[in-house]
């Protein structure tokens, strides 16, 4: 199976990363107003960083179809969803701005359940069956 048919099974992860990647680096470059009235600017460009290393690491995980890089990469993407949750959650001053927060938690918990099951299949991947006797017994 080459790569680019594996890539087909996984096209979703592949846009949802993409999409990750791009808003990391636009928020690296133009920081949310939310979230700079929120944190202290150091922390601002940690939060981006996170957005754009986690969107990197796990596109290229998937485009490499490497579980390795989303196992990395998806911590990134669910703390730096609820970091920005949490912003605009506390000090949103609409209630859009709380709604929003709350999706943005909601993402943040819905990548979870990807990264268990990355980390299962890193697990029985790492897994090396014993082996049997070779009869030397």
């Amino acid at each position: 199976m080459t790569w680019i048919s594996r890539l087909k099974l996984r096209w979703p992860y592949f846009i949802m990363y993409a999409f990750f990647l791009v808003a990391g680096a636009l928020a690296l470059v133009f920081p949310p107003q939310s979230i700079e009235s929120a944190l202290i600017s150091v922390l601002v460009y940690a939060w981006a960083g996170f957005l754009f290393l986690g969107g990197l690491i796990s596109f290229i995980g998937v485009v490499r179809d490497s579980i390795a890089g989303e196992n990395i990469g998806i911590p990134l993407l669910s703390s730096a969803n609820a970091i920005f949750g949490t912003a605009l959650f506390s000090y949103g001053v609409s209630s859009a701005a709380t709604a929003i927060g709350c999706v943005f938690w909601g993402i943040a918990f819905g990548l979870l359940p990807r990264w268990f099951e990355v980390r299962y299949h890193l697990r029985v991947a790492m897994s090396i069956p014993e082996e049997e006797g070779n009869g030397d017994e």
